[in-house]
């Protein structure tokens, strides 16, 4: 059985989430054997979109890929990294965008003789502050184009969206819709992890009944946990109470990754495992 062990981690918020990220990664290649490390890295400029420096930061630290959300371009000098072949960032498949360069999914290369893997990232709709169309017929189209260049593709859909029934909804259609091609389904953006994660059985042509995905409706945040979603309590309090703004300021408490591991067999084409993990940072 070739396995493939997958670390997914949730939304980066701020430099604090930046030396989380850092002091976890060899944590997961020594004690658990991550072969792949992903990392969510929308809010890791002071809790707002992507920098440059902090790209930088994260590929330094072991990212083999960072995706992105809604504040994809917050930041838009990272515009001219999703331009970049050799750049290992990816934006939502439906997140607007003037530029057709833009890199819309990673491709992450695998042990020799293994099929390459991809991150499809997309954003949902439910209560989101901009409706970019139907995730489930976007995420399709994205393994459509991918599959047609790389049938061998394996595939982890992000759904980057507000409600646990859409993000755990996606790994259900991906089970019929796409079986034996998407390994991985995960939640992000509320910075909330749930306690769902679980094996769901692929439920579409016949020959691929015993082929599994990996889900979870949301992988938490790496950063300061002892917050509001990553947040000095204070002045997100303030934020909620006046309806008003006020420069948030990411949490120095309680640093922490927040994640899942999924391990997939290659070879079959299906997940073996998926959990969510926490990694403290003491640092």
């Amino acid at each position: 059985m070739a396995r493939l062990r997958i670390a997914f981690l949730g939304d980066v918020v701020g430099e604090p989430g930046r030396r989380a990220f850092a002091h976890a990664v060899p944590i997961l290649r020594r004690d658990r054997a991550a072969n792949i490390v992903i990392v969510n890295g929308e809010n890791a400029r002071h809790g707002r979109g992507l920098h440059p420096d902090g790209y930088d930061e994260l590929i330094r630290a072991g990212a083999d890929a960072i995706t992105l959300g809604d504040h994809a371009l917050d930041d838009e000098r990272i515009a001219a990294y999703l331009n970049r072949v050799d750049a290992p960032v990816s934006c939502p498949v439906n997140f607007p965008l003037r530029s057709e360069k833009a890199k819309r999914w990673n491709r992450i290369a695998t042990r020799e003789s293994a099929p390459k893997l991809y991150t499809v990232t997309v954003l949902g709709r439910v209560y989101m502050k901009q409706d970019n169309g139907c995730p489930f017929e976007h995420a399709d189209e994205a393994i459509r184009r991918i599959t047609a260049s790389d049938p061998d593709a394996l595939v982890i859909v992000e759904i980057h969206a507000e409600v646990t029934s859409e993000k755990m909804g996606m790994a259900y259609h991906c089970a019929s819709v796409w079986p034996g091609t998407v390994v991985g389904v995960v939640g992000t953006h509320t910075h909330v992890q749930t306690s769902d994660a679980r094996l769901v059985v692929a439920s579409g042509a016949s020959g691929f009944a015993s082929r599994q995905i990996g889900a979870i409706s949301d992988l938490g945040m790496t950063g300061g946990h002892d917050s509001v979603i990553g947040f000095d309590p204070e002045v997100s309090l303030e934020r909620l109470k006046t309806q008003t703004g006020g420069k948030l300021s990411p949490s120095e408490k309680d640093i922490a990754c927040s994640g899942a591991m999924l391990v997939i067999d290659t070879e079959a084409r299906s997940a073996v495992s998926i959990e969510a993990i926490r990694i403290p940072c003491d640092r």
